[in-house]
């Protein structure tokens, strides 16, 4: 179980450090700055909206840690907000490169936040954890039930209300 994680973080690392880049091009080819590679170009700047403290907010460091913006004559400034900040200013329309679970992209698309979705960042796992000798064995079980969760406004609770209706 635990190598099965590690090597699942380890990709989602790498899978996340791909989209963003791949998101960085989508915008500058939207906005026209896009540059051929071999003049050299001016760097396009860019605001790069991730959750803190989130396993984003760890490809985030590694694409500055290794210069991966620059390399694709990007500047990306990555600006780590708590989870509720971020979606609020996506719902806003103030950023246009953001990293977020693709049940918050959906509402925002649904109520006419211009949306791009590149696809998902993050391979995420949800466990539910119990003590050994719970009346709690399956999700119908958990009908009627206190659960603790991250606020409302982020995806891991959107996506456990997901979870939780289809019980």
């Amino acid at each position: 179980m635990q190598l099965r994680l590690v090597r699942s973080t380890k990709l989602s690392v790498v899978i996340g450090v791909l989209v963003a880049i791949l998101g960085s091009f989508v915008y500058a080819a939207r906005t026209g700055n896009m540059y051929v590679p071999y003049i050299s170009p001016p760097h396009t700047k860019l605001l790069f909206l991730t959750a803190k403290s989130t396993p984003s907010e760890i490809v985030c460091e590694v694409l500055k840690k290794y210069n991966i913006d620059k390399q694709h004559h990007l500047d990306v400034n990555i600006e780590a907000v708590p989870p509720g900040d971020l979606e609020r200013r996506y719902f806003d329309g103030e950023v246009p490169i953001i990293s977020m679970g693709v049940a918050s992209a959906a509402e925002g698309y649904a109520k006419g936040v211009p949306t791009t979705i590149i696809g998902p960042g993050l391979l995420m796992y949800y466990d539910i954890v119990v003590p050994k000798n719970s009346s709690i064995q399956k999700l119908s079980d958990l009908k009627g039930k206190i659960l603790g969760v991250l606020p409302q406004a982020t995806a891991a609770y959107s996506t456990m209300i997901t979870v939780l209706k289809s019980a």
